[in-house]
């Protein structure tokens, strides 16, 4: 069956669990395992369409080597554009092999001329496309806000928490109190990101059909998305030389009872919920974050009635489709969260777009023709940015966390 099929299955089997999950009369008794019969099937699909996509990925890293890429991918060979086409002529022939007016053209999609020891900065076009290719293997790019700068100096990040302000009522002729706000910051730094050496087949270089753009700006976009994710989510902080990650920056809103050093039950959930102030709770923004194994673990939460807590989202073929919600708040995977064990922090719950992420745009690309390469056929590309985060508000997150014993 194929990936389409399986998924019209899912939206099917997801939409009849969503409806049962909101009747308005919950039969604990009837309704309770007729709904753990749906969310079995559903994983079961799931199962399937992961065992599929895991193949299909292995197949295209394969077909990769052995020079087809998968035109699909295609974007940057654009003829239309002169920064793509300067940038494929690099990757094929390198800087030195280029006609003066092929490098005349490069030199002129560069933010800044930088000779061959020292790597050549990326065209802007380019960079873009990397950059934006990182959502797909970086979660906290999906949610965060992200800030796309030329200057990578520090950057003071104004905070301020006016959860606990409020007005007052005025008498006749009276005068009104004064109230100053307070303001804090956060140094938001960036770092040198790398994304490991890229080693490319000469055949790949050679063949004009290839989109060579796509596979070099893809290798290191999965790269560089995934090394960042990971300190954009546990980073330790600038005295570690790396940025702070949203857990780390986060404080613990609920700490599970003993004997729960691997589990979660419901009121777990709503106190996390309520450990996060309405005010944020209110403006839309919240949602769940965590590891996949902790996910299918809250799946099969269910409320004091056996009603579950989490509704299964459905969007193929239907109207009004939505995505998966937990307590009727979004729900975000991220693996580079912790996997349930004692004192693991497992579950981030808030405002997540108040995570501040600074990328700077003049992304460095080398390519390598030495003899650790060519002895083996290939060519080899390393990608390099600058990028940095933190949560700009301290009080929008907080962090679900397991017990010691």
């Amino acid at each position: 069956m194929s990936i389409q099929a399986l998924r019209e299955q899912r939206a099917a089997k997801a939409k009849d669990a969503t409806d049962l999950a909101n009747k308005k009369v919950w039969n604990k008794a009837v309704d309770g395992p007729v709904y753990d019969a749906l969310m079995d099937e559903i994983q079961n699909i799931d199962d399937q369409i992961s065992r599929i996509t895991t193949a299909n990925a292995l197949t295209a890293e394969q077909a990769e080597t052995a020079a087809v890429v998968e035109r699909s991918e295609k974007r940057g060979k654009d003829e239309k554009n002169p920064g793509m086409i300067a940038f494929a002529n690099f990757l094929r022939k390198g800087f030195e092999r280029m006609t003066p007016e092929e490098q005349q053209q490069f030199r002129n999609t560069m933010d800044t001329t930088t000779g061959a020891d020292g790597g050549y900065t990326v065209p802007t076009t380019v960079a873009t496309y990397v950059i934006d290719r990182l959502k797909a293997y970086a979660n906290m790019r999906k949610y965060a806000t992200v800030m796309p700068q030329s200057s990578g100096e520090d950057m003071n990040w104004p905070t301020s928490d006016g959860t606990s302000e409020e007005g007052e009522i005025l008498t006749q002729n009276s005068q009104a109190s004064g109230a100053d706000v307070s303001f804090g910051v956060v140094t938001i730094q960036t770092y040198m990101f790398s994304s490991k050496t890229v080693a490319v087949p000469f055949q790949l270089l050679q063949d004009s059909a290839v989109d060579i753009q796509a596979f070099v700006g893809n290798r290191i976009a999965k790269r560089l998305g995934r090394g960042t994710n990971r300190k954009f989510t546990v980073g330790l902080g600038s005295g570690s030389g790396e940025p702070m990650g949203v857990v780390t920056a986060s404080s613990v809103g609920k700490v599970c009872a003993t004997g729960q050093t691997s589990t979660v039950i419901y009121d777990d959930i709503i106190d996390l919920e309520h450990s996060v102030d309405a005010a944020y709770r209110e403006e839309g923004n919240c949602l769940y974050m965590a590891h996949d194994t902790t996910i299918r673990n809250i799946k099969k939460i269910k409320d004091g009635n056996g009603r579950p807590i989490f509704v299964p989202g459905y969007m193929d073929g239907y109207a009004g489709g939505f995505k998966d919600t937990l307590n009727g708040y979004g729900i975000a995977t991220n693996n580079m969260m912790a996997t349930p064990a004692a004192n693991a922090k497992t579950i981030l719950f808030g405002d997540i777009k108040e995570y501040i992420i600074r990328d700077i745009l003049s992304m460095m690309l080398f390519r390598f023709t030495d003899s650790a390469f060519t002895t083996k056929g290939q060519v080899g590309f390393l990608g390099m940015l600058r990028s940095g985060g933190n949560l700009g508000d301290v009080n929008a997150t907080a962090l679900l966390q397991q017990s010691a014993t």
